[in-house]
């Protein structure tokens, strides 16, 4: 599983240096202007290192996050991943992540998900593990 992070991170570093730079929020890489949209498409780090819930992405009044890619990789310990919303309404069912497991919603032009109106991203970990990753959003 090492190789596949290790590839997906290069991409990544790949596709922020080839498109428009943009300044990022806290903890977020450079991100792109959607042309159709006009919508900034940015990367936020994921870090978690304990059971619990965590905000990913900030809820905005009256904007909807869109996910147009999301990657996750679970550590030495096994448990379930589920990526919500705040209020909370699961977004794809509950990830049973065996240990040193990865997902992948590849990064795209379209997006994957779209969020409830003026909802936060959070992800609820179960396991006691490292899950890290990255996932590309815009908000409008």
């Amino acid at each position: 599983m090492e190789g596949f992070a290790r590839v997906h991170d290069l991409l990544s570093q790949l596709l922020t240096e080839l498109l428009q730079k943009t300044e990022p929020g806290d903890g977020q890489k450079a991100g792109v202007v959607i042309p159709d949209s006009g919508l900034t498409l940015v990367r936020t780090n994921i870090s978690i290192a304990v059971a619990t819930t965590t905000t990913i992405v900030e809820a905005t009044a009256a904007q909807t996050i869109n996910i147009y890619g999301l990657f996750l990789y679970n550590g030495n310990t096994a448990g379930n991943v589920t990526v919500r919303d705040s209020t909370p309404t699961t977004i794809d069912g509950i990830f049973q992540f065996p240990a040193n497991f990865g997902f992948l919603w590849a990064l795209r032009a379209n997006t994957w998900k779209a969020l409830a109106v003026g909802t936060a991203l959070e992800i609820v970990t179960s396991g006691a593990g490292q899950v890290s990753g990255h996932v590309w959003t815009t908000k409008g």
